[in-house]
């Protein structure tokens, strides 16, 4: 017996997954004997389907339908693609039952009703439509001549579209078509995928009354009342529930649900690329702005993160225990607002320092090597000199108070800790007065809570977690926290009542203009325009200034 399987269990389909159905009707000669195999698969960047074929030893009836293992879209798509060459004509159409397919150029459509769900390409879906037409014309030659014409006019067309025309004739390309499907349930292969394709457009739109009606979809109970559906009647639309929670309005989703792209210069060879910005969701923490930046021009790249939301009311201190390799694993968000401690290294960063970034527990610890290796100020300039007096002794190697001596076993107590050869437990301290902060679960059991999430669709169970061996602490911002953040400057309410302090400083005043008064010269100016001025002498410039004439200062 043939089962559809659960969305978890949804992959690409093989052999293993085919099941077959024995003794089917054939709609051809009406026997039991025919055979029905069903192969559930999932189309790369599409959704869940659920392919079919029938074959019928008895009279070699074959047909092959695909059905949707997934629901009706909230929405509607409506794909239209330009065909600009034979290669187009290799993309891959998943038509469902509720499709449409139309031709502007020549003014033809193929309805829903013509041809059943099938997995077929451009070409397919022309020839099928050329071959179903072609099958009435022997009876239209007979009864009707000029339709007879007509008809033949547009399957030549269909057929040259599809590839099947002559070189000589005139080339058919380019044309659009568009597949219109108000289930949500067809697609059209992209050559671009996951980017965008320049011959590939889709849109998605809100179905009217009469289409939800088409596709099965209940009217509502006024327009039960009425006895007719209207589609200009608000009240004969459905609002299920699932569709509003699903289809928010778009200013609420911007950045959540795709990515943005927004031009910028390169600040490595400054010429035009692409900033991608994302706002993603962290299961029990709050929602982050990624941002990342790759040049194709000078191959620069870089990415920045930050907090979104409301500034919090209170700051945060979170407190990691790493206490085996498994910690070194967890995820890690600091803000580039937060400060970083190490108490068994007596290591204190302080707030700010390091920047923003987005990493694992082992990926913050080389980060903090290679950046204290490289700003170790000790390690260049007269720092690194053996010449001072308490780096004479014993041959002119530096002593052991020496702060080159000191610091080097810094690093090398660093470089052990990033590479887990430390024979104790530390902690990790991450001080963040803006809340943007966060240290994730070990890998292990967030793989676990993962798929515990997917499960029940929802983050309960990141909610009842309790990490052991992480604590985090609120608390207050003192004053100089606020002031250095700026926040005890903000005013977001009452602020157009205020009086704005005048410092004179917002007054327009008189400013001497050396370009129009340049009499006012100075007496101590070597030039000889910048002496002070003669006596009935106007003119700024020229032979006639008696200045000029003079040389006189």
């Amino acid at each position: 017996m043939f089962g559809v399987p659960s969305l978890d269990e949804w992959n690409e389909g093989n052999e293993d997954n085919m099941s077959t159905i024995l003794n089917c009707l054939c709609p051809a000669c009406g026997g039991g004997n025919a055979t029905t195999i069903c192969l559930p698969t999932k189309v790369p960047f599409f959704r869940e389907i659920i392919v079919m074929a029938l074959s019928c030893p008895d009279c070699n009836f074959k047909n092959s339908e695909v059905s949707f293992g997934g629901e009706i879209q909230v929405k509607g798509v409506r794909s239209t693609l330009t065909v600009s060459s034979r290669a187009d004509l290799n993309r891959q159409v998943i038509k469902s039952d509720s499709c449409s397919i139309h031709i502007p150029s020549l003014e033809f459509e193929i309805p829903p009703i013509t041809q059943r769900g099938a997995v077929t390409t451009v070409e397919g879906v022309l020839k099928k439509a050329a071959e179903g037409l072609q099958e009435g014309q022997a009876q239209r030659a007979v009864q009707d001549i000029s339709l007879f014409s007509a008809i033949q006019k547009v399957i030549d067309s269909l057929m040259a579209m599809a590839g099947e025309g002559d070189e000589d004739d005139d080339s058919p390309f380019p044309y659009e078509l568009v597949v219109d499907d108000p289930a949500g349930n067809s697609y059209v292969e992209s050559f671009s995928a996951p980017g965008t394709d320049p011959a590939l457009s889709t849109a998605h739109y809100t179905r009217t009354a009469n289409q939800d009606m088409s596709i099965g979809l209940q009217p509502t109970a006024q327009a039960i009342a009425d006895g007719a559906i209207d589609d200009s009647n608000p009240m004969h639309k459905r609002t299920e529930p699932s569709a509003l929670v699903d289809e928010e309005d778009r200013a609420d989703k911007l950045g959540r649900e795709e990515v943005m792209s927004f031009p910028t210069d390169c600040p490595g060879c400054r010429k035009a690329t692409t900033t991608n910005m994302c706002v993603t969701n962290i299961p029990h923490f709050k929602e982050i702005i990624i941002m990342s930046l790759d040049c194709e021009h000078c191959a620069y790249k870089s990415n920045e993160i930050k907090g979104g939301g409301a500034i919090p009311k209170f700051g945060t201190k979170v407190t990691l225990a790493v206490t085996g390799p498994d910690d070194f694993g967890r995820e890690v968000l600091k803000s580039d607002t937060a400060g970083l401690s190490i108490p068994e290294l007596e290591l204190e960063l302080e707030e700010g320092s390091l920047d923003g970034l987005y990493t694992t527990v082992e990926g913050l610890l080389n980060k903090l090597v290679k950046n204290m290796t490289e700003a170790n100020p000790f390690a260049a300039g007269d720092s690194s000199k053996k010449h001072h007096t308490n780096n004479d002794a014993e041959g002119g190697k530096f002593t052991e108070d020496s702060l080159h001596v000191k610091y080097e076993k810094f690093l090398s107590r660093l470089s052990k800790l990033a590479e887990g050869k430390w024979d104790t437990d530390f902690h990790i301290e991450i001080n963040d007065p803006l809340s943007n902060s966060f240290v994730g679960p070990p890998p292990s059991v967030a793989a676990r809570l993962a798929i515990e999430a997917d499960k029940v669709s929802s983050t309960a169970p990141y909610d009842d977690y309790v990490d052991p061996g992480l604590t985090i602490v609120e608390y207050t911002r003192s004053q100089d926290q606020d002031d250095i953040l700026g926040i005890s400057d903000l005013k977001t309410e009452n602020y157009a009542g205020d009086e704005v302090a005048d410092y004179g400083t917002d007054k327009a005043t008189d400013l001497s203009d050396r370009l129009t008064n340049v009499h006012k010269r100075g007496p101590d100016h070597p030039n000889v325009f910048g002496k002070p001025e003669v006596e009935d002498d106007d003119t700024e410039y020229g032979n006639d200034s008696v200045v000029w004439a003079t040389g006189s200062g």
